[in-house]
């Protein structure tokens, strides 16, 4: 079986990071894969490697399956062949996105978790629709990285960090919000944001999330000095950089109203951090039979505010779940106070994340199911 896989695996943001470990773990298991690159962000980021190159030469010729790891507006129907559409979302439905008969054109669609499986439902999708696993480079967690140093206010503190765009959909302003209305000068915490706003350099974005956090703190009325350190983290860092951001902390947090997968929340979770965030679709599906302290308590609200999205993405048709405030600053004052256990059991559950995302595990499925052995329904 050949297989061309035709997704966004040069650009430097989740998508393209999730489909290069897909290529991977195929590519692993002994599938003969030819990887097809187009962009969603207007231009290469990432150099993919010299395997990932090497497979990008190969001849086209005789391809069984095309897989389509893209958004639905892209997919393309070719006849002789197994089409499949692979894609994330992260909300109840996308009735409003014209994506439905782009997915009803596959002969089968992709997805990451149950939740999205049950939004293509609603949203009319009739074509078989299969729930996959995104794979990890386990490796990747087991070499040494040095901590990253800030600065002498936030170097020696218990770190909370998130890793995020800005947009309504992440809510970093509201994980902001719960943190100072929980946290205060006296205790000995901090909280590393690494964020950019996209379209926007890093000095403004910068500017723009600082004078967020000014307006938040002036609505909390309390004065200026009593609030806990927040720093921010430069906005582009390389892969090892990365897994240093995620060694230097100490938990993990996201207030994210929906995640088709969370990429970085697996990482903290390959570091034995703990996690906090809300159990719903991806971060459900990845931190199932895991001890992180993720937040149940969710509320439904109608997807509002993100206007900077391309046409027609989120309408406010379509539901999305928001953790708890009261929730999430209780879990992470649980966390501060109570580390020692946290750290511990999030350490004994890397096992659970190592059996589930492997190269090995995920890649042997995935080629059952191309050749029609798996069962993912």
């Amino acid at each position: 079986m050949k297989v061309a896989y035709i997704s966004v695996y040069r650009d430097g943001t989740g998508y393209g990071d999730s489909a290069l470990e897909y290529i991977k773990a195929l590519d692993h298991v002994g599938v003969d894969i030819v990887p097809i690159w187009v962009t969603l962000s207007g231009q290469p980021y990432v150099d993919p490697g010299e395997k990932i190159k090497s497979l990008e030469r190969k001849s086209l010729d005789n391809v069984d399956v095309i897989i389509q790891h893209i958004t639905p507006n892209m997919f393309c129907r070719k006849e002789g062949v197994k089409n499949i559409g692979m894609f994330y979302w992260e909300t109840t439905s996308f009735r409003g996105s014209g994506w439905t008969s782009s997915c009803n054109l596959m002969d089968e669609i992709w997805v990451v978790n149950e939740e999205q499986r049950d939004a293509c439902i609603r949203s009319g999708v009739t074509v078989p629709i299969k729930v996959v696993l995104t794979p990890r480079n386990i490796e990747r967690y087991n070499k040494k990285y040095e901590k990253l140093e800030f600065n002498d206010f936030v170097d020696d503190t218990f770190k909370f960090y998130t890793i995020s765009d800005i947009s309504h959909r992440k809510n970093v302003f509201g994980l902001v919000n719960t943190y100072l209305n929980e946290f205060d000068c006296s205790d000995n915490v901090s909280l590393i944001l690494k964020c950019y706003v996209a379209g926007k350099t890093f000095e403004e974005s910068t500017e723009y999330v600082k004078s967020l956090i000014s307006e938040i703190k002036a609505n909390t009325r309390k004065p200026d000095w009593s609030f806990p350190r927040i720093c921010m983290s430069k906005a582009r860092l390389s892969e090892d950089e990365m897994m240093s951001l995620h060694k230097t902390g100490d938990c993990f947090v996201t207030a994210t109203r929906g995640e088709g997968d969370c990429l970085p929340a697996v990482d903290a979770a390959f570091f034995g951090n703990p996690v906090i965030a809300g159990n719903w679709n991806g971060i459900r599906s990845n931190f199932e039979n895991t001890r992180h302290p993720l937040i149940n308590k969710l509320e439904e609200k109608n997807v509002v505010g993100m206007k900077n999205q391309p046409e027609r993405y989120y309408n406010s048709d379509e539901t999305w779940f928001e953790p708890s405030s009261i929730d999430m600053a209780e879990a992470m004052r649980d966390v501060y106070t109570e580390y020692d256990y946290y750290h511990r059991v999030a350490k004994e559950d890397i096992c659970v994340f190592e059996n589930k995302f492997s190269y090995e595990k995920t890649g042997t499925f995935l080629a059952e199911l191309l050749k029609g052995d798996a069962d993912s329904d």
